[in-house]
C-alpha cells in the first residue's frame, strides 16, 4: 500500500526526487492561486466605472481600499493611464 507522505517526510529522504517535489510546490501554488481567484470573485468589493459611450466597466478586488484605489487612478489617469479618455463617473461596491 502506498502511503501518502508529508514535504518533511519527502525532505528527509527515501521519497521522490527534488524535482518530483518541487513539482507538488507548483501545483499546490497554482491551487492556493486559483482558490484566492475563485473567492475574489464570489466576495469582496467591486470598482466600476461608466464611460462616455454608455458602457460600464467593472473589476474585482479583495477589499474596499483596493477597489477605492482603482476608482480613484481612473478618474485621475483616464482607461490605460493613457490620460485621453475618462470616466463619466466612477464607483466601488461590496459584492453581495
Amino acid at each position: 500500500m502506498n502511503k501518502k507522505r508529508s514535504y518533511s517526510e519527502l525532505l528527509l529522504g527515501g521519497g521522490p526526487s527534488k524535482t518530483s517535489i518541487a513539482t507538488h510546490l507548483q501545483i499546490d501554488s497554482i491551487i492556493v492561486k486559483n482558490r484566492f481567484a475563485r473567492d475574489i470573485k464570489t466576495s469582496g468589493w467591486t470598482s466600476n466605472a461608466e464611460w462616455p459611450d454608455g458602457s460600464v466597466s467593472s473589476d474585482n478586488h479583495s477589499t474596499k481600499e483596493q477597489a477605492d484605489g482603482v476608482c480613484k487612478l481612473l478618474m485621475r489617469d483616464g482607461y490605460g493611464g493613457d490620460k485621453k479618455v475618462f470616466p463619466i463617473r466612477v464607483w466601488s461596491e461590496e459584492k453581495q
